[in-house]
């Protein structure tokens, strides 16, 4: 849990190049694009990398690696905005076609239509295959699966079991259907969007507190009997800094080792405002949401929900803030005001800070599990973000 960014994939294009273009000798131009690129008509003028310093022969072969967001009929889309401050994600996903060919035909079955085109979906921390599907009628849908016996398998078939049970009006994706043949499959209604950005002044801060809100009202009281205690799940998870503590490592941030104790004491303070009725998706981040083309904010991958306080989900989306370019006074006037931490102490929000930060920073020194390269040095980057949060909170106090 507690993933990382999910980038925009990368397409090669291999040009040969004809003895008419082979003088061409490329030149940056004031955009910083080669000028031949930015008058193809095919081309996006802002996704062509500037070719410097060299003249190319004829027959040379020239591959283009251009970053958009590819949508089902091949073309691409610039991705409008990127949290670059975090790492990208490049979990080793495998592609549609090396599905086993049982759990393909079990798919296409149940959709009744051909599939005529599969484009794989980069980034994530699951080593999962992730492939957006067009059908033969024009249909799309989205579809994730694993190995049956894969360790993570049964987190795919939990969010399955939520999906199939999130209130029609809750944002999140419609599961369609799943298959168990060799391969765990889940199939979801496409969802046409981009990741949105948590960037200062970015348009799309106020829709994903608003979208954050809206679960919170529209999942309380929780509509599913089956989830954990949120404390029963993150509990365990969340004493970092007690395990950090028994062999304190020596790159461990100075201002952290010299308060060791103290984070270890307010790691835990947290717990006693835990409890609550709703249903929590336990892991909200920039990209675990779609912003739709109609500005609206979908949520998904609910592999891990659990029943517990509101404010939980909102508060835990500081760090993404932080990571995204925000100053934590900034931060937290974005979430802290939020109605659903109304009445919530505030040392229980600084307790839940340390817990994640000792979660990340107990996590990111872990082996890189694999499948999920990216996944250590995302969750170093969210340490520094969850200690940075909880040092201001405690020159608060």
């Amino acid at each position: 849990m507690f993933g990382g960014f999910v980038p925009a994939p990368r397409i090669r294009i291999r040009i040969r190049l004809s003895p008419a273009s082979a003088t061409a000798r490329a030149r940056r131009t004031p955009a910083g694009r080669h000028p031949a690129a930015a008058r193809s008509p095919r081309c996006p003028r802002r996704s062509v990398p500037a070719i410097t310093g060299r003249t190319l022969g004829a027959g040379t072969d020239v591959v283009l690696i251009v970053t958009g967001r590819v949508d089902r009929l091949g073309s691409t889309r610039r991705k409008e905005t990127v949290n670059s401050v975090v790492p990208a994600a490049r979990a080793a996903r495998p592609a549609w076609r090396d599905v086993p060919e049982s759990t393909r035909a079990s798919v296409q079955a149940r959709l009744t239509a051909p599939v005529v085109q599969a484009l794989g979906q980069a980034g994530g921390f699951t080593p999962g295959a992730a492939s957006r599907l067009l059908l033969a009628d024009g249909r799309r849908v989205f579809v994730k699966a694993l190995p049956v016996d894969h360790p993570m398998a049964d987190a795919y078939r939990a969010e399955a079991r939520v999906s199939a049970q999130l209130p029609v009006e809750a944002p999140a994706p419609r599961l369609l259907f799943t298959v168990e043949r060799e391969w765990t499959a889940l199939v979801f209604e496409d969802v046409d969007g981009r990741e949105p950005s948590l960037r200062p002044g970015s348009p799309d801060l106020a829709a994903v507190l608003a979208a954050v809100g809206g679960l919170a009202r529209g999942l309380t009281p929780c509509p599913l009997s089956s989830v954990p205690a949120v404390l029963d799940d993150l509990g365990p998870l969340l004493q970092g800094w007690s395990a950090l503590r028994a062999a304190p490592p020596e790159n461990l941030d100075p201002w952290a080792h010299t308060h060791l104790d103290s984070l270890v004491a307010m790691e835990s303070a947290w717990h006693p405002w835990a409890e609550g009725d709703t249903l929590l998706h336990n892991d909200l981040r920039p990209d675990n949401m779609i912003r739709r083309l109609d500005g609206r904010i979908i949520v998904v991958d609910w592999a891990r929900p659990a029943r517990g306080a509101a404010w939980l989900d909102v508060a835990g989306l500081v760090p993404a803030l932080l990571m995204a370019g925000h100053e934590p006074r900034h931060a937290e006037r974005l979430v802290i005001a939020r109605p659903s931490l109304a009445g919530v102490p505030a040392w229980a929000v600084t307790g839940f800070a340390a817990a994640l930060a000792g979660y990340w920073e107990r996590g990111r020194r872990l082996p890189e599990p694999a499948g999920a390269a990216g996944l250590r040095r995302f969750q170093a980057r969210a340490a520094v973000a969850a200690l940075a949060w909880f040092r201001h909170r405690m020159r608060l106090s």
